[in-house]
């Protein structure tokens, strides 16, 4: 069955040159996404730009953009306004966070464009900026974008990556709920371009539990690279048929019963990846639920 993408995140490393115009415009034409998160625009008058190189790919569309600070970093999210209804948008340093509904489920979710400061300082008060939004919003989140930094030490060769940033990253991830999906297409999305060149895999898509059980076999690709130094990753599904909204309430995690039929359920379906094992969770527990009434 043909991949449908719904999420493509790219660090461009700048928009201004007319070929690095015409490779983003024939990768978005070739994977025609959802949804499309640029990463160190570089460029003041994107938005104007974006409307007439990309826009047209959408029937419908809206456009958030933050302009760099001189010539460093710059944002721009693209969305299909008939997939996502933006209510509003905010700015956190490093990232553009549009809350509105998926339309298909009338699910209230974040989408959130991210760019993380490349300094270990600035990076870990980006994060905990970020997980206090996420926190006080207590919506689902998908999160797209460029971190600067690798969740251990085998998602890079050739770089040195302190400890500390690592996990710092590693607990943001798992403080938060979210789940990277498995990663196709590449072990990295990023190289130096060196004669000896150095590796890391610092793109990811991160998204909430509530959210990747609306789609099936929700996998993250990477793809080649274009003129950027980093590449582009997709977020990509088997289809679009979008899943019944499931809705999970904290003290189910208290009932014993439930716990255990669920663990039962995780060890039997683990080798089938994320998106089975939360589709089989989702089942026991509805199964659960009926019973008690």
């Amino acid at each position: 069955m043909k991949l449908q993408n719904l999420f493509f995140s790219w660090n461009i490393r700048g928009y201004g040159k007319a070929e690095k115009k015409r490779s983003i415009r024939r990768m978005i034409s070739n994977e025609r996404p959802k949804f499309i998160l640029l990463q160190e625009t570089k460029y003041s008058n994107l938005l104007d730009e974006v409307v007439r190189d990309l826009c047209g790919k959408f029937s419908s569309f809206d456009v958030k953009c933050i302009p760099p600070i001189g010539l460093s970093g710059g944002l721009c999210s693209i969305w299909n306004s008939e997939i996502f209804k933006c209510d509003f948008s905010v700015e956190v340093q490093g990232a553009i966070v549009c809350v509105g509904r998926l339309c298909k489920v009338n699910l209230r979710v974040g989408i959130i464009n991210v760019y993380a400061p490349n300094d270990s300082i600035r990076r870990r008060e980006f994060l905990e900026e970020l997980r206090n939004w996420i926190t006080a919003n207590s919506i689902p989140v998908i999160i797209g974008g460029d971190f600067n930094i690798v969740r251990n030490k085998e998602e890079s060769t050739g770089v040195s990556m302190k400890t500390k940033d690592m996990e710092c990253f590693s607990d943001f991830i798992n403080d938060q709920g979210l789940i990277d999906m498995p990663c196709s297409g590449g072990k990295y999305t990023w190289s130096s371009l060196r004669q000896v060149p150095s590796f890391s895999r610092l793109h990811h898509f991160l998204i909430s539990t509530e959210c990747a059980g609306l789609w099936t076999n929700l996998t993250q690709r990477v793809l080649p690279k274009g003129l950027s130094d980093h590449n582009p990753i997709v977020l990509s599904v088997d289809n679009v048929n979008w899943a019944k909204y499931f809705k999970w309430f904290d003290h189910w995690g208290e009932e014993k019963e439930l716990v255990d039929l669920i663990r039962k359920t995780v060890s039997t379906t683990e080798e089938y990846g994320i998106s089975k094992i939360l589709r089989e969770c989702k089942a026991t527990t509805k199964v659960w639920v009926q019973e008690l009434r």
